[in-house]
């Protein structure tokens, strides 16, 4: 019943809003994932630390790894 609704609902959404209204009702749910993930993406090989990278995420370190777990799905490792 969860996937017929899902879907249900997917379709609706798909057929009365055009991409960027949807982009911009979901940006706020997943818009800031995608801005970290992509903080790390372009820095992680600049640092030879993960409080190097915590650092220019302006983010203390037990804040950096919970937004890391929720976005990347995994703790960060110490050396990269």
């Amino acid at each position: 019943m969860h996937e017929v609704k899902q879907l249900e609902l997917f379709l609706l959404l798909r057929g009365f809003y055009k991409k960027e209204e949807l982009a911009n009702l979901f940006y706020s749910i997943i818009g800031q994932s995608i801005d970290f993930r992509s903080l790390v993406m372009e820095n992680y090989l600049k640092v030879d630390h993960v409080d190097e990278l915590a650092q220019i995420a302006r983010m203390g370190r037990t804040n950096f790894n919970n937004k890391f777990v929720k976005s990347l799905a995994h703790l960060p490792t110490n050396g990269f």
